[in-house]
């Protein structure tokens, strides 16, 4: 709180670029699930001299108090999933994103009738991209992973579907894939999610 170096500090470790007020894609920030955050900011609130004892409050204050970023759906995400949904698809979700939050779009976006698993980074047990995410929504639906479909805009989405071993499609442009990813191809990528349907 004031202390820019501090805020510049959580910005490098997160992936976040303070000048251009952007969250650097497929970084830390925009990728990783809520612990996978969460030890980051830890380290650096801890060196920066904040109480042990004080650190969890004050970090569940700070993201209770941090404005949402702005949504902004690849392509027209409400009349897709009407769309798949009213053909016989069951849609779930797997985000490293908090719940809460999480609940919130997916309401803003009127698509939460439609979706009926939601696995959250910040719920008990796995988290993304750790397979177990994927294949607790497979049990829910009596699904064999080969017969689910995993759509996501980032590597790490890729790297839990294949772990998992189920097939992918990429939203959007994913840029070079990292060098430790196996099978770095989608098994198909499509411009925006409308054309999913």
């Amino acid at each position: 709180e004031g202390d820019t170096s501090v805020a510049r500090r959580l910005a490098d470790v997160l992936d976040v670029d303070l000048d251009r007020r952007i969250v650097i894609p497929h970084g830390v920030a925009a990728v990783g699930n809520v612990r996978e955050v969460g030890g980051p900011i830890r380290e650096v609130l801890l060196a920066a001299g904040v109480a042990p004892d004080d650190l969890g409050e004050r970090m569940r204050d700070a993201f209770r108090r941090a404005p949402d970023g702005p949504l902004v759906p690849l392509g027209d995400v409400t009349a897709t999933m009407a769309a798949l949904a009213a053909d016989g698809c069951r849609l779930g979700i797997a985000t490293a994103d908090g719940r809460g939050n999480t609940m919130r779009e997916l309401a803003v976006l009127e698509i939460d009738r439609y979706v009926d698993e939601v696995r959250c980074g910040d719920d008990d047990g796995a988290v993304k991209p750790d397979p177990e995410v994927l294949w607790s929504i497979c049990r829910a639906w009596s699904l064999d992973p080969q017969d689910v479909t995993y759509v996501g805009d980032s590597w790490a989405d890729l790297r839990c579907a294949r772990a998992a071993e189920v097939r992918f499609v990429a939203v959007g442009d994913l840029g070079a894939p990292p060098p430790d990813l196996p099978d770095g191809a989608p098994d198909a990528v499509v411009a925006d999610i409308g054309e999913l349907r």
